[in-house]
């Protein structure tokens, strides 16, 4: 388990995904091969009545940000609390995902930094002057611009105001998240001794210990 530092789309076919990362962290507690892991997510009907290519997507990608070490420290169960699950989901995501981590870790603290809200024309203007996003088409920006939006809402640093624009707020987090961060970041062997986006993306500053 590694700290993703290539950028890539993933984003655009699954965001945040609390209830099937859920799901997934809860019912794979063997550490079996992908194909394995997908032919028993089928036969017990882990994401609904999703087809069996989205079944194989899903676990694919969940297995990269759930890897078995991960899946192990969250003890194979949900939290005591939504908002911790996707709590722990955004600080995957963030992990696994440098456009979602430098978009919630510094983009929105920018954001903070003269108040009010934030539009997708925003992000997408900010997706746009990151390598690769500069030579998307406008509507993958946008599209993109849109997970990234949905994403961070959903883990609690953004609230719905309208399709095209979002509140910024911070999730609540209590000394039980910060520890689960600290093992996970020690685990994936995450530098965190300078800027610290994981703790700056939920209002805390890089000089709070972990």
């Amino acid at each position: 388990m590694n700290e993703v530092s290539v950028p890539h789309t993933a984003l655009l076919r699954l965001g945040l995904a609390t209830a099937h990362s859920l799901a997934f962290w809860t019912r794979a507690t063997v550490d079996d091969s992908l194909g394995e892991l997908c032919r028993v997510a089928e036969e017990q009907s882990w994401f609904g009545d999703s087809t069996p290519s989205r079944v194989k997507y899903l676990v694919a990608q969940l297995q990269k940000r759930f890897p078995y070490p991960a899946r192990r420290l969250l003890e194979f169960r949900s939290r005591p609390e939504p908002r911790k699950n996707a709590l722990v989901c955004h600080w995957h995501l963030q992990l696994a995902d440098p456009v979602y981590r430098d978009y919630t870790g510094h983009f929105l603290l920018l954001c903070w930094a003269r108040g009010g809200s934030l539009s997708l024309d925003e992000t997408a203007a900010w997706l746009g002057r990151r390598a690769p996003a500069r030579h998307w088409q406008e509507n993958t920006r946008r599209r993109m611009a849109s997970g990234l939006m949905s994403a961070a809402t959903e883990a609690g640093l953004l609230s719905r105001t309208s399709r095209m624009e979002r509140e910024l707020k911070l999730p609540p987090v209590d000394d039980d998240d910060l520890a689960y961060l600290g093992e996970l970041l020690k685990l994936a062997g995450a530098q965190t001794k300078s800027s610290n986006p994981y703790l700056s993306s939920v209002g805390l500053g890089s000089g709070r210990t972990l």
